[in-house]
């Protein structure tokens, strides 16, 4: 925003009112840009949050693709312990006990929720998909 000057100080007192002026308009502008940048810089935390949680969750549901054997359900396995949330478990640890440092830490327990998100999701598949019974229990017992 460009401003024309409307007259010229024809004083040192009007000088000085004219420079305050313009002082003040350039503070509240560069306050307008600062909070505009916290808004994007909070914008731009939600993406990233997204992309590691869609991230991981891809990562994790490849390697049980690949590793695991999905015609039964059976997931990737180290241990004897599902791959997903042996992963999630990990990365939720680590990031507890501050392993990445404090500035990128918390992006392990984001992580960590990819792999959850991804488990979950293995596990309420596999529980849908078994068949309903057509009788209840209340029909049962009676």
């Amino acid at each position: 925003m460009t401003q024309e000057i409307t007259h010229i100080p024809n004083s040192i007192h009007g000088l000085r009112q004219t420079a305050m002026k313009f002082a003040t308009q350039a503070a509240n502008a560069k306050r307008r840009l600062a909070k505009m940048g916290e808004e994007n810089s909070k914008t731009m935390d939600g993406v990233v949050d997204i992309v590691e949680v869609v991230g991981a969750a891809f990562a994790i549901s490849y390697i049980n693709g690949k590793y695991g054997t999905p015609a039964t359900g059976t997931p990737a396995q180290i241990a004897g312990i599902d791959a997903d949330i042996l992963a999630a478990g990990v990365c939720a640890g680590a990031a507890m006990f501050d392993v990445m440092g404090e500035k990128y830490s918390p992006h392990l327990y984001t992580i960590a929720g990819g792999f959850a998100a991804a488990w979950a999701t293995r596990e309420g598949l596999a529980l849908g998909s078994k068949p309903a019974t057509t009788t209840s229990t209340v029909a049962a017992a009676a």
